[in-house]
């Protein structure tokens, strides 16, 4: 997390981008771990 995007850093300011990234994130947390198994 040291090299965090800086998209990521304003999206802190923003509590929709921010609420957005999140749930992006999740998706792709949620298909990798299907993909892994």
């Amino acid at each position: 997390m040291d090299t965090a995007p800086v998209g990521f850093v304003r999206s802190l300011r923003n509590k929709e981008t921010l609420a957005a990234w999140v749930g992006s994130a999740m998706e792709v947390s949620i298909m990798t771990a299907e993909l892994s198994g």
